[in-house]
């Protein structure tokens, strides 16, 4: 008895003791206020643990301690606190308002959270984006990204992306998760974002998590907003080249949300003027349309349904028509189109507080085209005239399907999925059709290709210990055409190790692959950008990246400072044989390339970002080394890539004088591209033609590039409407920039010397826009 009673007093015992040391568990999602739309990367802290919310929003922490105290943080937003008394597992959902910059900043010990993000990860707040001064008053997500470390822009204007000694087709760019293949608008002008409708934006220059793969470079991960739940808002943008409207709005409240947004350009007035006072009858025409699209359903707090769609589409028309002395008419007409199409379906399910799956399907196509049409017509002997028709049609669609899996738990957060593609390759099309005394029609086809693209991964990010973090993850890829197939090992690691509160170390490895090419001829005639598949004499791309930094946070203002060193090994390169620049016949595109090539990229980064206060913005410097080597090009020796810029420097800076007024300013200092130029010349045995003799590929560089762009903003806000003007200046002090060379030559003298001129593009550009929200 007296044992019996000892037993029950153990066992109350070791059950109040259970209470005692009980977890509870407090999850959620983080929310705007405003809109309630969910928001990414908030720094929560509670009873001094702490977590990050990812793209859901969600976040989960499992504490022993019934007394709560919350702190919330994130960049653009007011901080949060509060404390609770809890006694099970509870949820709490967290609502940001936006900031007032004229509040004093409130500083959170959240530190350690920042600290264990790399710097080869840059997050950009669309609302910095939004202050950077625009050319032609078209703010662009992708110019702005141009100006972080590391990523170095293309031809000037342009909104190209060369990434670690990248090209521009190693970028994988992604709309909700769904690949674009030509990212610009007005052969790359301007890219095909809306910054009104943008969300969010992520750029992984190295380190890639296992569940992103298929280009070597980055990924740069565009997410849409998904609408207000609370009341509509409208936004209209109009520029000196385009005018933009978005659109958000419930359909049923705390349901179903929807956005919308358009653009389209007015380009086309401005070619009609010089028509006005010409005697010839000319057409020309250059403009674009876009949509977007997306529509949320949430059924319930663990179920929502995401539809998106996408149609973007430029075109450029040249033509004219004369008539002779004689009463002869000739007729030119030559168009050009490129567009984006996408439809998707994502659907996210959260099965418990521990796990959520998702399952995306989209179906994606890029086409090219392009159409000339000559005429000529004798009235006097109608035997004489001529017709002649060629068009060119290119494109690459996908199906896509991707599954996962993510288990969320204290220390440990895993995503285990699956992800497939069916690609449709088409390089080209050419039809050639000629009628004069005999009619001749030939239409040449490229082959067809069909590929198949599947790859599974396994992404696990942890904590080791209390300063050290990893983030181990394989990706396995396997791709079929025709009968060739491969299967390539992916190995992905990150370590973060903590020093103190204010420091912290990264590591990175990287394995990468790629399964598509870009070919793109030279810059006369009109522009060509196809993309070809790996094929069995082509392979397949891989890189290797290996990088390492430091990241210091500086509280005293409010300030990240970031270097870092990487190193980058290239594979399976392909480049155009010697001697192939124009005129291009895709159709037998295998015939025109060198392959088996391979590359080198090293260098250093440094970033210091400030983005909270009156003063923000960021200075960039990048030291870049990258080079390339074919067996049959060059004697077989390295050369530089084309668009590697050894010193890349640039400065951001907006300064926000009153609640009313905000200035802006960028700088941007350059290396020159690379460039093939001739050592001599030789003359035919005829003794008139000069031919130009080059000895090496990339022999010399363009003069250095650097420009400043300064805005103002004039911001009007009322309590159902603001209203903004932009003035700003691009390229302030009229620095003429190179855009490319040319070399003439003169018969003056006995040796016939050459000459080197520059072509610029761009002088001092003033610009105005106008917006409206309500």
């Amino acid at each position: 008895m007296v044992f019996l009673r000892l037993l029950i007093a153990s066992l109350l015992f070791l059950y109040s003791f259970t209470i005692v040391a009980q977890n509870y568990t407090i999850s959620g999602h983080v929310y705007d206020a405003k809109t309630n739309n969910a928001i990414e990367n908030v720094n929560i802290i509670a009873n001094e643990l702490n977590t990050i919310s990812d793209k859901s929003g969600s976040y989960k922490l499992i504490l022993s301690s019934k007394k709560i105290n919350i702190q919330a943080t994130a960049v653009g937003y007011s901080s949060y606190f509060s404390n609770y008394k809890i006694n099970r597992d509870t949820v709490i959902n967290i609502y940001l308002k936006v900031q007032n910059n004229d509040i004093k900043t409130v500083t959170i010990n959240a530190d350690k959270i920042y600290l264990h993000r790399s710097e080869s990860i840059i997050d950009l707040p669309i609302a910095q984006i939004q202050k950077i001064p625009s050319l032609a008053g078209e703010q662009d997500i992708l110019k702005a990204i141009q100006l972080t470390p590391g990523i170095q822009a293309g031809t000037e204007g342009s909104t190209g992306l060369n990434v670690r000694g990248g090209s521009n087709s190693q970028n994988l760019i992604l709309l909700d998760g769904i690949p674009i293949y030509n990212a610009s608008h007005l052969f790359g002008f301007m890219s095909v974002f809306n910054t009104d409708a943008i969300s969010k934006v992520k750029i992984y220059k190295g380190g890639f998590p296992a569940y992103y793969g298929g280009r070597l470079a980055s990924v740069i991960r565009i997410d849409l907003k998904e609408g207000n739940n609370k009341k509509p808002i409208v936004k209209i943008n109009t520029g000196l080249i385009s005018t933009k409207i978005f659109i958000e709005s419930p359909l049923y409240k705390d349901k179903t949300s929807f956005i919308v947004s358009g653009r389209t350009s007015y380009l086309n007035l401005f070619y009609k003027i010089p028509n006005l006072f010409s005697t010839n009858d000319n057409l020309q025409n250059l403009g674009l349309y876009e949509t977007n699209i997306k529509i949320k359903h949430k059924f319930t707090n663990k179920t929502k349904l995401v539809y998106g769609f996408y149609l973007g589409k430029d075109y450029y028309k040249y033509g004219t028509s004369k008539v002779s002395e004689r009463e002869e008419k000739f007729t030119s007409l030559e168009s050009i189109e490129w567009g984006n199409i996408i439809n998707y379906l994502n659907f996210e399910q959260k099965i418990n507080k521990n796990a959520k799956i998702n399952l995306l399907l989209a179906q994606n196509k890029y086409s090219y085209n392009i159409y000339s049409e000559q005429e000529e017509i004798y009235y006097s002997n109608q035997n004489k005239n001529k017709y002649t028709k060629t068009e060119l049609n290119s494109s690459i669609s996908d199906y896509q399907a991707r599954l996962n899996l993510n288990l969320n738990f204290k220390n440990n957060e895993i995503d285990f999925g699956s992800e497939y593609f069916y690609h449709t390759f088409l390089p080209e099309i050419n039809t050639y059709k000629k009628t004069d005394s005999l009619e001749n029609t030939n239409n040449q086809k490229s082959k067809i290709y069909y590929s198949n693209e599947l790859s599974i991964y396994l992404n696990n990010n942890f904590k080791i210990k209390n300063k050290l973090f990893a983030n181990i993850g394989l990706r396995y890829s396997t791709y079929q055409i025709n009968d060739t197939t491969y299967q390539i090992p992916e190995p992905r690691i990150s370590l973060n190790y903590t020093l103190n509160q204010t420091t912290a170390i990264k590591l990175a490895i990287t394995g990468i692959s790629q399964f598509s090419y870009m070919l793109s001829n030279n810059t006369v005639g009109m522009p060509k950008d196809i993309w070809v598949p790996a094929t069995k004499r082509t392979s397949y791309q891989t890189a290797y990246q290996y990088s390492c930094g430091i990241n210091k946070k500086i509280n005293k203002y409010n300030s990240n400072l970031g270097v870092e060193f990487f190193y980058k090994k290239m594979n399976n390169l392909i480049d155009y044989k010697d001697n192939i620049y124009y005129d291009l016949d895709f159709g037998n595109w295998e015939g025109l390339i060198e392959t088996n090539g391979k590359g080198r990229a090293y260098g250093s980064e440094i970033w210091l970002h400030k983005q909270q206060g009156k003063f923000t913005g960021w200075l960039a410097y990048t030291l870049l080394f990258s080079e390339r080597r074919f067996e049959n090009i060059n004697n077989n020796n390295w050369y530089p890539h084309k668009y590697e810029r050894r010193h890349d420097f640039s400065v951001t800076a907006n300064y926000k004088i009153s609640n009313n007024i905000e200035l802006s300013s960028t700088f941007v200092f350059a290396s020159g591209f690379s460039t093939t130029m001739p050592v001599g010349r030789y003359n035919t045995q005829n003794g008139y033609d000069n031919i130009f003799y080059y000895e090496s590929r990339n022999n010399q560089r363009m003069p250095a590039y650097h420009r400043l762009d300064i805005g103002i903003r004039f911001i009007k806000e009322q309590k159902n409407w603001q209203r903004t003007w932009e003035f700003s200046l691009y390229n302030a002090y009229n620095h003429l920039n190179t855009y490319y060379l040319t070399l003439n030559y003169s018969y003056k003298n006995t040796d016939q010397d050459y000459s080197i001129y520059k072509r610029t593009l761009f002088p001092i550009i003033p610009s105005i826009s106008y917006s409206f929200k309500f």
